[in-house]
């Protein structure tokens, strides 16, 4: 555990790269194994159980690109915090699991640029260097 601590540290942009694609995955499987079944669409039409309002959830996040425009507003957010000189890594990080997730829930086009900017914010982290 030790090990990997040292090696975030030392690489965040590496780090970064490896929650993008964490993030995509869980985004992979929300979209295949939970939303674009129609079984629990059926069931949640059906029903109602207490999943559905998680479904509805991200098919509203979906539709309008709510993903990519939070991860955007994290990007922003860490952009800002890092020509204050101060860190901006958790906003970073944050971006890119939003975005992350954004980039397979059907809002890529909004989503990449956060995990960009993100990443490029990693690499650039105020704590390791000023802008």
């Amino acid at each position: 555990m030790n090990r990997i601590c040292n090696i975030v540290r030392e690489n965040p942009a590496v780090a970064g790269v490896v929650v993008a694609i964490l993030a995509a995955l869980a985004g992979t499987a929300i979209r295949y194994w939970f939303y674009e079944p129609d079984t629990f669409g059926a069931i949640c039409y059906a029903e109602n159980p207490w999943w559905c309002v998680f479904r509805t959830f991200v098919a509203v996040m979906s539709k309008y690109s709510l993903f990519g425009w939070i991860a955007e507003a994290l990007a922003l957010l860490a952009i800002v915090r890092a020509f204050m000189h101060r860190p901006a890594t958790v906003l970073a990080y944050a971006a890119i699991v939003v975005g992350g997730m954004g980039l397979i829930l059907y809002d890529a086009t909004v989503s990449t640029p956060a995990v960009l900017i993100g990443v490029i914010l990693l690499v650039r982290a105020p704590e390791r260097s000023t802008l």
